[in-house]
């Protein structure tokens, strides 16, 4: 047993009943000393010390044998705090407890120790004691201190987050919160009930038995903890979106539950913004949902992960067969090559940037399109993980594309067709001319009748050339008389049966009553017959079959679209056919697209005009063609005609004209033309007709011509296409001069183009180039005896 507690001698504390006689003396030992606060046993009427432990040793620097036994008279082993504040001032408190009063402690180095003294008087055999403690104020103070941060930061984390914490009693049925939770409602501290009842009154009738359940299946021990989002009323009158949580904090000896705890988070911001993106999403999924493009999302081995309904519908497949395939099984195999490369070398190298491509791709029914596309790289983006390919549909801006390019090149050339034919047509003008000229001046016997015939007869072939170039360049025109296609067709069917070769056959189908189109029935033919040489033609030397079928249908804007011409005045309405199919070496797209250029031809012998010249034929007309070809498998032409809507009789061929004789009259014929050549023909023809003539090479020179004759001009032969002439000032002085003189308009163009450039038509007549004698006196008869009105 320890000795420190003995007490040899009777003194004071000799009444104090010995340490050493009670059971748990060396308990008390121990604890005496494990304290880590300073502790002083003192007898309250002597102020003897009886003891100390380690603690004030170490403090003060005071050994027990320095101090035990000693009073606080012999030793001032502390004193108060305050200014004048006696030892004896301090030992008056101690008639009761004290607690945390202040006082200085005194070291054996001098100094003085600011401690907090708690006091506690005991009687022990009827004597007083007290057992006093020294605690540093500074500990506490720094103790105190970090307290208050941590309070204020715990206050402001939960201010800042609008957070507050509960706690509710289940045995009383109290709640009480800790922090924020009348604040966050917006009422006064304390002013809300408590009660578990009270609480659900601020819960949204919608969210309250949901929320309820939930807690009483954790009290009930069906779940570990709970959780909950619903909406409580605020003071304002507006619900606000909380999150509840909490869980078992206590129990009694039998294992029920008698507390819970856990924090009430308003999540009304989070809410807003989740409700927000979820609108966000449904537009977005509106969006591409019912967009008409291809929208798929890909990984980095192409394969595909999602598609919209707009690419199921567009494509043509299930997206459940698309889904987990390739992407690129879907493209053309003549583009799979570069687009691979473009994938892995430009969209999986560079994030976040689209990258566009043009590409054609399969649909399920074999058909192909033609798409532009963007690839985004968002293989980083964790809300998609993938490629984003958007991909629209082009074929039919591109078939547009193409025909405008086509249309555009078709008018360069018809512009460029246009000029050589006007200017052979002068030539062969000099060349018909002359040669009938010098025909008549010799005579049917003259030995050189026959090398002029031969003249003539080329120059006429070559004639035929320029009109086709005129029919090509869309200029020749058209006499808009009710045809009926299939007795056209059946006609020119019966008369080339033989031409083309006894080993083809030649098949006509065509059903009765067909409406008739307005046309030219001599350009028609001319159209029917290019498109069944052709087709003969197409089997070389072998035998083959030419089918040609005449029928109508009815064609919508979408149905011209997919021809391969369309004329500009075309517009969906009914229309009569003619289609011509062989079964003959066929041909690529790309000559396809160049069939209809003039002097393009697949043949050593052919000139290249024909299919040029049933363009412009077709062209004039309205109308429109189609072509499909295949190498190997032959080719279909299909000529479409609008139909007449007025049905309009179909009348009978009119009687041709007898060489005219020109009847002379008096007066002078004024020839204007700037080619001399021409000039010369003219006046000099004129004259074997016994007709008096002038000439002038310009439009000015023609004015003062017409002045000096007045009355005695009869008739202007007037050339529509002369230097430094303006016709329409020409036509304009004739007409102030003389308002029915009768005017002879020639041209190396085709009528109906160059009269729509002509303001005043009055007793105006028109004389295409070339022409012959005949043809030149023929058309003088006309225009000197029967008014043009």
């Amino acid at each position: 047993m320890s000795e420190r507690f003995r007490v040899e001698q009777e003194s004071p504390a000799e009444s104090m009943r010995r340490p050493d006689e009670h059971p748990w003396a060396p308990v008390l030992e121990k604890a005496f000393d494990a304290c880590p606060h300073p502790l002083v046993i003192l007898h309250r009427t002597d102020h003897t010390i009886l003891e100390i432990n380690q603690a004030m040793s170490r403090v003060t620097g005071f050994s027990r044998d320095q101090i035990v036994g000693r009073t606080l008279t012999d030793i001032e082993l502390f004193k108060g705090k305050a200014e004048g504040q006696s030892i004896d001032d301090v030992l008056s408190f101690f008639e009761n407890s004290v607690a945390n009063h202040p006082v200085r402690l005194h070291a054996v180095a001098g100094n003085t120790i600011e401690c907090l003294l708690s006091a506690a008087p005991f009687h022990a055999n009827d004597e007083p004691y007290v057992v006093m403690s020294f605690e540093d104020s500074h500990d506490r103070l720094d103790v105190e201190k970090a307290l208050e941060v941590t309070q204020q930061r715990l206050e402001l984390a939960f201010e800042g987050s609008s957070t507050a914490l509960w706690e509710w009693s289940l045995p009383d049925d109290t709640g009480f919160s800790i922090a924020y939770y009348e604040s966050m409602l917006g009422y006064p501290e304390g002013s809300l009930a408590r009660g578990l009842n009270q609480v659900r009154a601020l819960i949204h009738p919608e969210d309250v038995e949901a929320a309820i359940q939930a807690l009483r299946e954790h009290v009930k021990g069906a779940a570990t903890s709970w959780s909950e989002e619903f909406r409580v009323m605020t003071r304002a009158g507006r619900w606000i979106w909380v999150h509840a949580s909490g869980r078992i904090v206590a129990s009694s000896l039998d294992g029920k539950p008698t507390r819970l705890a856990g924090t009430l988070r308003d999540v009304t911001m989070s809410k807003q913004v989740e409700e927000a993106l979820r609108l966000e999403s449904d537009r977005f999924q509106s969006l591409v949902h019912n967009s008409f493009d291809i929208v798929l999302v890909v990984d980095a081995r192409g394969l595909i992960k999602y598609v919209t309904p707009s690419t199921v519908q567009l494509l043509g497949y299930e997206a459940d067969a698309i889904v987990g395939t390739n992407a690129f099984s879907y493209v053309h195999p003549d583009d799979t090559e570069f687009l691979i490369r473009e994938f892995n070398q430009d969209v999986l190298t560079k994030t976040n940037k689209g990258i566009p491509s043009a590409f054609r791709a399969w649909k399920a029914d074999g058909r192909v399109i033609q798409l532009e596309g963007l690839a985004t790289n968002m293989l980083e983006n964790p809300a998609i993980s993938g490629v984003v390919i958007v991909a629209r549909d082009v074929t039919e801006r591109r078939q547009m594309e193409a025909r405008i390019l086509q249309a555009q090149k078709l008018e360069s050339l018809g512009v460029l067709a246009g000029g050589v034919a006007h200017d052979f047509n002068n030539l062969l003008t000099s060349i018909l001319g002359n040669t009938s000229l010098a025909a008549q001046t010799l005579g049917q016997d003259s030995s050189a009748q026959t090398l002029l015939d031969r003249v003539q007869t080329a120059a006429r072939r070559a004639a035929e050339l320029t009109r086709q170039l005129l029919t090509f360049s869309g200029h020749h025109s058209v006499q808009g008389h009710p045809v009926h296609l299939g007795e056209l067709t059946h006609e020119i069917a019966e008369l080339m049966r033989v031409s083309i070769g006894r080993n083809r056959t030649l098949d006509l189908a065509m059903p009765e009553d067909l409406p008739a189109v307005l046309a030219d029935a001599t350009q028609l033919r001319q159209v029917v017959m290019n498109l069944i040489v052709n087709a003969a033609e197409s089997y070389g030397d072998a035998s083959g079959q030419v089918r040609v079928q005449i029928g109508e249908r009815h064609c919508d804007d979408q149905c011209l679209r997919s021809c391969n011409f369309v004329s500009d005045q075309a517009s969906g309405g009914h229309y009569v056919y003619v289609s011509v199919s062989d079964d003959g070496k066929g041909m690529a797209s790309e000559t396809v697209a160049r069939i209809f250029d003039p002097f393009f031809t697949t043949k050593f012998t052919g000139r290249g005009l024909g299919l040029s010249s049933v363009l412009g034929t077709i062209r004039s007309h309205g109308g429109a063609i189609c072509v499909q070809s295949k190498p190997g498998h032959g080719s279909t032409f299909t000529v479409l005609l609008p139909a007449d809507k007025q049905k309009t009789p179909i009348s009978g061929l009119e009687a041709r004209h007898n060489t005219p004789v020109v009847v002379p009259q008096q007066g002078t014929i004024l020839v204007v033309d700037d080619e001399a050549v021409i000039r010369d023909f003219c006046v000099a023809g004129l004259k074997t007709a016994g007709l008096h003539a002038l000439s002038a090479s310009d439009g000015p020179s023609a004015i003062e011509t017409l002045h000096t004759l007045g009355d005695d001009l009869r008739l202007v032969l007037l050339d529509l296409t002369m230097p430094n002439t303006n016709t329409d000032q020409v036509i304009a002085s004739i007409r102030e001069h003389s308002p029915q003189l009768p005017i002879l308009l020639t041209s190396g163009h085709a009528e109906s183009h160059v009269l729509s450039r002509i303001k005043n038509l009055n007793e105006t007549r028109f004389l295409p180039k070339p022409f012959c004698l005949h043809e030149l006196l023929d058309a003088v008869r006309d225009a000197l005896q029967e008014p043009t009105g």
